[in-house]
C-alpha cells in the first residue's frame, strides 16, 4: 500500500471531488513514526461505521497491516448490522478507502485499515480528521425525521442498484440523494454476492421494511417488489 505523510496531497487513485482538496490520513507504512493515544469511543464507533457502510475505491486484493502482519478486520454483533439483525458479520479491512468531508472544502482520504491502526495500534489521527469523522456522524441525524416521515415502513420506492457491499445491494433512491438504502442478500434469496443473479442499472420498485440509525444516518432496509 502507498505511504503518505498525514495531510499531504492524495494521489493513490483517481478521485473526482469537485472543488475539494483531497488530503491523506492514516497511510502508514514500515518505518513511519506516528502519534499514539487512546481513541474516544464515539470516534471509534463513527469510524468503524464509515468503513463498513461508506467505503469507496474498492480493490480486489488486500493489504496486510505493516505493524503486525495481520489480515485486519472487525466483527459486528447482530444488533449493529442493518439489513441483517439475526446475523453476525465480519468486515475485512485493507482493500478500500473512506473519504470524509472536512471544513473549508477539504476531503480526507484514508485507507479503511485506519480502523485497525486506531484500535489495535493506538494510531492517533490528526485532530481535524477526528473532528470531520464526528461531524459526518452528526450530520445524518438531521435527515432522520424527514426520511422516516417521507418513506414510512411499507412505502414503495423506486431506485437503481449499481453495486453491492458485504451486506447486500446498495440502492440509489429516486428523489432522496444521500440517503443510504440497501437490500440484504437474504431478501434476494441468496447468501452472498457470489450467488447473486441481478441485473444492475435497472430502475426497480422496493418496499421499505425498516429504518435503521447507522452512524446517526438513515439507512433503509428494502425488499424487492414482485409484480
Amino acid at each position: 500500500m502507498a505511504v503518505y505523510e498525514d495531510l499531504s496531497r492524495y494521489g493513490y487513485q483517481p478521485v473526482e471531488v469537485v472543488g475539494a482538496e483531497v488530503l491523506t490520513v492514516g497511510w502508514l507504512g514500515a518505518g513511519v513514526e506516528f502519534e499514539r493515544g487512546e481513541p474516544a469511543a464515539d470516534f471509534v464507533d463513527a469510524l468503524r461505521k464509515l468503513a463498513a457502510f461508506e467505503s469507496v475505491g474498492q480493490t480486489r486484493g488486500y493489504h496486510y497491516c505493516w505493524l503486525c502482519q495481520a489480515v485486519a478486520g472487525f466483527d459486528w454483533e447482530p444488533a449493529e448490522i442493518p439489513c441483517a439483525e439475526a446475523e453476525r458479520g465480519a468486515l475485512t479491512l485493507g482493500s478500500a478507502e473512506i473519504h470524509v468531508p472536512g471544513a473549508g472544502g477539504v476531503v480526507y482520504a484514508a485507507p479503511n485499515l485506519i480502523c485497525h491502526y486506531v484500535l489495535a495500534h493506538q494510531y492517533s489521527p490528526p485532530a481535524e480528521f477526528v473532528a470531520a469523522v464526528l461531524a459526518a456522524s452528526a450530520r445524518g441525524g438531521v435527515e432522520w425525521g424527514r426520511v422516516k416521515a417521507a418513506l414510512p415502513v411499507g412505502a414503495v420506492v423506486r431506485g437503481v442498484s449499481d453495486s453491492t457491499n458485504w451486506l447486500g445491494l446498495l440502492v440509489e433512491l429516486d428523489g432522496f440523494p444521500g440517503v443510504d438504502a440497501g437490500v440484504a442478500f437474504r431478501e434476494l434469496g441468496v447468501g452472498s454476492v457470489d450467488e447473486l443473479e441481478f441485473e444492475f442499472g435497472v430502475v426497480r420498485e422496493f418496499v421499505v421494511l425498516d429504518h435503521v440509525d447507522v452512524r446517526r444516518q438513515v439507512v433503509l432496509r428494502l425488499a424487492p417488489v414482485s409484480r
